[in-house]
């Protein structure tokens, strides 16, 4: 969903524009924990398969990105909500996070880093891109259907 800003009194022009992502589903304190504790110990395996130094790494509820990588700081945060996306998915974030330690973008370089410890990488992006539109339109119909019962009573 694209949202902007147009008209603003005294403007009269295209303020801004940026995509923001539907609310997905609320994360139970059960699966929250269940991450947790898959987290601690697949990131400690994959940094360690990845040669990498240690690390920092925080769990956020994130509206944008499933995760975020502060080279500089050693800083990984992970979005809350892949505790509900299967663990080969999360493996795939994990990779591609440790991956910008050593490449910041995302050009050839990144992605040979991300072939040579994740073949399938790309199946595993598809997967979690299919994930969330199949959720995100669920929400966005169940959010109407609300509206439209609050609107006939």
């Amino acid at each position: 969903m694209w949202i902007g800003i147009f008209n603003r009194p005294g403007v009269g022009r295209w303020v801004y524009r940026r995509r923001v992502r539907p609310a997905l589903p609320e994360v139970s304190p059960e699966k929250k924990k269940e991450l947790i504790d898959y987290l601690t110990t697949a990131v400690e395996q994959w940094r360690i398969t990845m040669g990498e130094e240690p690390i920092t790494w925080k769990l956020r509820n994130m509206r944008s990105q499933w995760g975020n990588c502060r080279p500089q700081k050693r800083l990984i945060t992970f979005n809350l909500q892949l505790a509900l996306v299967e663990p080969r998915l999360r493996d795939y974030i994990i990779v591609h996070e440790l991956s910008h330690l050593k490449v910041p973008n995302h050009g050839a370089e990144f992605k040979a880093r991300e072939t040579e410890f994740m073949p399938d990488w790309k199946e595993r992006r598809k997967a979690l891109k299919e994930y969330l539109n199949a959720n995100v339109n669920k929400n966005e119909n169940d959010e109407k259907a609300k509206r439209r019962e609050g609107e006939e009573g």
